[in-house]
């Protein structure tokens, strides 16, 4: 009987562990983020904070050059007026699709920018919210 309790505790601790570690398995490589010719005062601390946050998220990040990455993660910024719109992308590299999208309004100014883009970058890798973001946005719908 202590030996299937030792058992069934460690087989509990294994799924435990692995499901931790799902995201630290996808290799992701973050292109360094495009600044549209309206967005071109942003500060340059912006790729260190999206590098940031989807290690935040637990996943590897590599470089272009260091091996294959499981997926791809591109954003672009432009300033529309005084607000920030901020598009993102992940693609799957072994397909070439697009598996998430998200587009968002950042009111404020680059510190605002700064301060939000973690939170983007978590909005994007969770489906559901990015599709939402998409969608009250007024853009097209994803494809």
């Amino acid at each position: 009987m202590r030996w299937i309790l030792v058992l069934l505790s460690s087989l509990l601790l294994w799924s435990l562990a692995a499901a931790s570690t799902a995201g630290a398995q996808t290799r992701v490589t973050v292109v360094p983020v495009v600044l549209e010719h309206s967005a071109r005062g942003t500060p340059e601390l912006i790729n260190d904070v999206v590098r940031g946050a989807v290690e935040k998220l637990g996943y590897r990040i590599v470089g272009r050059d260091e091996g294959q990455a499981d997926q791809l993660l591109s954003i672009k910024i432009a300033r529309v007026i005084d607000d920030w719109k901020v598009t993102g992308v992940v693609v799957d590299s072994r397909t070439s699709q697009v598996v998430r999208r998200s587009s968002e309004f950042v009111e404020g100014d680059g510190r605002t920018l700064i301060e939000e883009m973690p939170d983007l970058v978590a909005r994007l890798y969770d489906s559901d919210a990015a599709t939402q973001a998409s969608y009250s946005s007024g853009d097209v719908e994803p494809l």
